[in-house]
């Protein structure tokens, strides 16, 4: 009863970093994030701290340092794979257990606080390319940006010789129709793009004809792609996660984790709560980042 009685002090102490994109491009998914995380606030005790990270790595260590420094929090959940690879080696310096929303395969090598709360960006990929099997003419579509690209080398590496189409574009891109005319040869496409370049690039290749299967990654499920698209249909990736979007399931896991096991020693002593490949098991359930396809259909996604 009083080891009980210590953890359950231990739970309620509990202080959680959130190290978050809450403004800049990725502020959307930020958001995504902190509501998942105070989802998991109504189900647990702890407090969090929020830290606009801005998806930047200067500015993530620097938020990390005073997460760490002035604000004394046990732990740290971080969002996106540059501030959380940036404040990694600080978190295995400091012995800050750093729960991750990053999908770089190499999040959790060669630090033993780190702990990841998203699929791997390979996996992901796979994932996609297994989805495409049926489809003979390949072309993908990757923006500059750390996570999709990481997700395009895993589909790539999986879909093989089917791939006759593969390039990069940059995050500022607006206009697709240098690419459209390579596209037409294609019975499927990944476009891997930016949450506010997959419906205008969507319209663009139907309206320079197009007619290639689109396929894209979470961020169609975003209420601003579904309006862009209207009545297009768009298949994507998305981690199973009932009403949640992926983002906001991280934010939740992590925070969950977390406030069963507010320190590193519990964290790798809990083998129920989580393993460091990324397995968590919640209300007597396992989330094994299953996967799944979804489909946006007239406005909805199924």
């Amino acid at each position: 009863m009083f080891i009980e009685l210590i953890a359950a002090l231990l739970v309620l102490e509990a202080k959680l970093g959130a190290l978050l994109p809450l403004s800049g491009p990725y502020a959307a998914v930020g958001a995504d994030n902190q509501r998942g995380i105070e989802l998991a606030k109504e189900e647990a005790s702890f407090e969090v701290i929020y830290a606009d990270s801005k998806a930047e790595p200067a500015q993530a260590i620097s938020e990390f340092q005073k997460l760490v420094n002035i604000n004394n929090v046990n732990g740290v959940f971080v969002f996106r794979g540059p501030p959380g690879m940036a404040v990694n080696p600080i978190s295995k310096k400091e012995k800050i257990p750093l729960l991750g929303g990053v999908g770089n395969k190499d999040f959790i090598n060669q630090n033993d606080y780190a702990f990841q709360a998203w699929i791997p960006s390979d996996k992901e990929g796979e994932f996609l390319a297994k989805q495409m099997k049926n489809y003979e003419k390949i072309a993908l579509l990757t923006v500059q940006d750390d996570w999709p690209i990481s997700v395009s080398k895993g589909f790539r590496e999986s879909i093989g010789k089917k791939l006759i189409f593969d390039e990069e574009i940059l995050p500022s891109e607006i206009d697709i129709r240098s690419q459209a005319h390579k596209l037409k040869n294609s019975d499927a496409i990944f476009l891997n793009v930016a949450i506010s370049q997959i419906g205008s690039f969507t319209t663009q290749l139907r309206a320079l004809g197009v007619k290639a299967r689109i396929f894209t990654n979470f961020w169609a499920g975003k209420e601003e792609v579904i309006k862009a698209i209207g009545n297009e249909e768009l298949s994507f990736a998305e981690m199973d996660s009932q009403d949640l979007t992926s983002a906001e399931l991280s934010g939740y896991v992590s925070a969950i984790l977390f406030s069963k096991a507010p320190n590193y020693e519990a964290l790798i002593n809990q083998d129920e709560v989580v393993t460091k490949r990324g397995t968590y098991k919640i209300k007597n359930r396992v989330i094994q980042f299953p996967m799944r396809l979804r489909t946006i259909k007239n406005g909805k996604v199924n």
